[in-house]
């Protein structure tokens, strides 16, 4: 485990992995981050954050591509995202920065409390890093 996720009192292990090193050591250098959580509420399949920073994507992996469980950032939109099953259909470039470390189904329950409370409450969560 490199990155450690909580929000709603749960944490889930994302390990680091893949050669985008600009990215990475942005991210890093940002940590710990307290995040301001958001889910779309019709279509996608992923929970994401404002980014403190700004980059070009690294490695230009297909946002389709993205399996579930992948954290990424996305330039374009300057999101880092847990995905946690196929994305919707979309054309963009996005930086994988690693992988969930944990099963998917944590984050879509959470990704089913952000949908049902969003607008109603401020969701909030850390990132840190481990070790």
């Amino acid at each position: 485990m490199d990155l450690n996720f909580s929000a709603e009192g749960q944490s889930w292990p994302i390990r680091l992995a893949g050669d985008a090193e600009r990215t990475r050591r942005a991210l890093l250098s940002a940590l710990p981050m307290r995040l301001q959580l958001h889910t779309p509420k019709i279509a996608g399949s992923h929970i994401y954050w404002h980014a403190p920073f700004v980059e070009d994507a690294e490695g230009a992996t297909h946002v389709l591509a993205a399996t579930a469980g992948a954290f990424i950032y996305w330039p374009v939109r300057q999101f880092l995202e847990i995905t946690f099953a196929p994305l919707q259909a979309e054309n963009a470039e996005v930086t994988v920065l690693g992988h969930l470390d944990a099963p998917v189904e944590g984050i879509a329950k959470l990704a089913a409390t952000l949908r049902r409370d969003q607008g109603r409450r401020i969701l909030e969560g850390t990132l840190s890093r481990v070790g």
